[in-house]
């Protein structure tokens, strides 16, 4: 469907949270001949799974990496999803106040996060909280960025939540197909020409 639509879809599979992701990111952007129309994009791994420090590297520090290379190659009116979740919300009650301030603030910076996020992390690994929403709040701050960086572009840059889909890592109880999954994703890649909004926000169904 896409393809006869005009459009060319490419899928990227990075190696998140190791060191070739930087080399893998510059090898697509190669292919994506200087520029993209949309760009959607999920990195999460479990902390079930995982140690508390791999998960921050792929869900935050790796997916930064990432994104610094790919967001200068959206095109005007370009539209940037981050696949995220609700728990990002739920999971910054077991922050601190002042964390859980600065994280909802409105004029955080990117440097400022990354501060809080190596904060945290130290913090955690001592026990004093269990996961984080930094992810999304990364998204708020690049909409801003992208606001005042290339105010006359029209990008417009959300995270969502797809549900609780039928993948390797929420199995095969979560009541969502993977194409049911896709349609909130979907609806913000495909945002009409000229829309100005959502921009800057968290979308659910």
């Amino acid at each position: 469907p896409l393809s006869g639509g005009g459009l060319g879809p490419l899928l990227c599979e990075l190696q998140f949270g190791s060191l070739l992701v930087r080399t893998q990111t510059c090898l697509h952007s190669d292919r994506l001949d200087g520029a993209a129309d949309f760009l959607v994009y999920g990195s999460f791994r479990s902390f079930r799974d995982f140690s508390f420090v791999i998960c921050c590297k792929t869900n935050f520090f790796s997916t930064r990496d990432m994104l610094t290379h790919f967001l200068p190659l959206i095109k005007a009116g370009g539209r940037v999803v981050n696949v995220s979740s609700f728990v990002s919300f739920r999971t910054l009650n077991n922050c601190s106040p002042a964390l859980q301030q600065r994280f909802r603030s409105e004029d955080i910076t990117e440097d400022e996060l990354v501060r809080l996020m190596q904060r945290f992390v130290a913090e955690t690994q001592k026990g004093k909280h269990k996961e984080d929403g930094c992810l999304t709040t990364l998204s708020m701050i690049q909409a801003r960025s992208l606001s005042k960086e290339r105010p006359n572009d029209g990008i417009l840059l959300n995270a969502c939540c797809p549900g609780w889909v039928r993948t390797d890592m929420a199995g095969d109880k979560a009541p969502k197909s993977p194409d049911e999954g896709a349609i909130t994703p979907v609806y913000l890649a495909l945002l009409p020409p000229g829309a100005t909004e959502p921009h800057g926000k968290f979308v659910s169904d």
